[in-house]
């Protein structure tokens, strides 16, 4: 039997990066006995990556629900950069 106080048992932890979790992931909420080793995944990044294989993911790390308010610099710049890469072609009757 193992005395889990001198001797931790080492566990992998696999931990979704949101707010609420903050406290498990940074270790100021201690798991007693256990050696935890975090690994932070991102589920829906990874599964959106995978059902859209030819997306551009823009991850924006601190961004809430309201990402267009709470990172709106960022939002700017990458939908005036998405949409200046679109090839328009010009109006009817304009060169």
């Amino acid at each position: 039997m193992r005395d889990s106080l001198h001797n931790p048992v080492p566990l992998k932890i696999a931990v979704a990066e949101y707010p609420h979790t903050a406290a498990v992931r940074n270790g100021s909420i201690a798991i007693e006995g256990v050696d935890a080793e975090m690994v932070t995944i991102k589920p829906q990044i990874a599964a959106f990556r995978r059902g859209v294989p030819t997306a551009r993911v823009l991850v924006l790390p601190n961004a809430n629900h309201y990402v267009f308010k709470s990172n709106e610099a960022e939002v700017l710049r990458d939908i005036r950069g998405f949409i200046d890469g679109l090839s328009r072609p010009a109006p009817a009757g304009r060169q």
